[in-house]
């Protein structure tokens, strides 16, 4: 099995093998649901300037990127937030595709630890 994230392998420590391999398998789904959804919700934010709402989605995507442990999506994310939606226009542009960009690779990442369970 690939190494898992510090998060993930507490839970497979504690927990019976196969109910870890659908508790892994759930939560990569609802990563890669959630992920989107916060994404679409990002890019809404940023087209109606509303800088809260901007900032909520960032925080999302930060929090579940550092469940699995995703470093440079999370210091995205985190980067995204901190800065909010009204702020240098070009330079958050660049940071949301960066973001999907790392989304991406998360999900080619989680692939082969799904593969691995």
């Amino acid at each position: 099995m690939k190494e898992l994230p510090p998060t993930l392998e507490e839970y497979r420590q504690i927990m019976a093998v196969e109910d870890f391999k659908d508790f892994a398998t759930d939560l990569i789904e609802t990563f890669y649901d959630v992920t989107s959804q916060h994404l679409t919700q990002l890019h809404e934010a940023f087209y109606e300037k509303d800088n809260e709402a901007f900032k909520r989605a960032a925080h999302s995507l930060k929090s579940s990127s550092q469940t699995f442990d995703f470093t440079e999506f999370t210091t995205i994310a985190a980067e995204l937030e901190t800065r909010g939606c009204l702020k240098d226009i070009n330079e958050i542009k660049d940071l949301i595709a960066l973001c999907e960009m790392e989304f991406e690779r998360s999900k080619t990442t989680l692939e082969v630890l799904r593969s691995g369970l």
